[in-house]
């Protein structure tokens, strides 16, 4: 059985805090590539985010667009 193509998405996914940096950062070290707009590192994650800057986008226009009233929903959503 052959593994997924190199085009195929792979999404690392898990709570804030949950080790999903780390957890790509060594699947970037493997081989696979992450693509070109990543989240930059910050003086808070010097060694980056290792997160594609769209879907990060994406994940934070989402509860916005689901919260009545545009209220912005919970205050961690962003």
């Amino acid at each position: 059985m052959e593994g997924p193509a190199l085009t195929d998405p792979l999404f690392v996914a898990g709570m804030h805090r949950s080790g999903t940096s780390m957890a790509t950062a060594l699947l970037e070290r493997a081989g696979l590539p992450l693509g070109p707009d990543l989240v930059p590192p910050s003086p808070h994650n010097p060694r980056g985010y290792f997160e594609d800057a769209g879907l990060v986008a994406l994940h934070s226009r989402m509860p916005l667009a689901a919260t009545a009233g545009g209220r912005g929903g919970w205050p961690d959503w962003g």
